[in-house]
């Protein structure tokens, strides 16, 4: 892992960094050698930070604060990283697990023959300025998921519509 250290208000000594790149070659197993890692030493006041940042395909960083010594930081910003690192994996796991049954699924499934999408029906009518309260009422009277109306504050064309949660959202036109 490639890594870069930086200081402000902290002196970086030769044994820190040593000790830096030996405790991060831990985090080798989890992103090899082609990663490359920021070390932010910084003191403020009587506190010690430490920022890393893990450049990877998913950025990964923590910070660790103490009053005692920076190595202290640098053992528990690594514990984080590998927390983050965990839990990342066993999203991505989730993930993976739940495309596969679908997968799986979509085979018992047999496909049909698709004809291309034709328009069978054209309809027109007049729109009439509304507000969105009584777009909403009208949405609701008609039983559908979607409103076309001439909004009568702005007048403009927009789009009411009933999301999968039960709320509404609007499309609104600009010209």
């Amino acid at each position: 892992m490639k890594l870069e250290i930086l200081a402000k208000n902290y002196d970086v000594g030769q044994k820190f960094e040593d000790v830096a790149d030996k405790k991060l070659a831990k985090l080798d197993k989890y992103f090899g050698s082609d990663a490359s890692a920021k070390l932010v030493c910084k003191k403020e006041k009587n506190t010690f930070v430490l920022e890393l940042t893990i450049y990877t395909a998913p950025v990964l960083r923590a910070e660790a604060r103490n009053g005692e010594d920076m190595y202290t930081n640098i053992d528990v910003a690594i514990a984080k990283i590998i927390r983050q690192v965990h839990r990342h994996k066993d999203r991505m796991d989730s993930k993976i697990s739940a495309f596969a049954k679908e997968q799986e699924m979509m085979k018992f499934v047999a496909p049909e023959e698709e004809a291309p999408a034709t328009v069978v029906k054209k309809k027109s009518f007049v729109l009439e300025p509304v507000s969105l309260e009584d777009a909403i009422v009208k949405l609701d009277m008609l039983d559908h998921n979607f409103f076309v109306y001439l909004d009568s504050e702005t007048g403009r064309i927009n789009v009411l519509y009933k999301r999968l949660d039960g709320d509404y959202g609007v499309i609104e036109t600009v010209v």
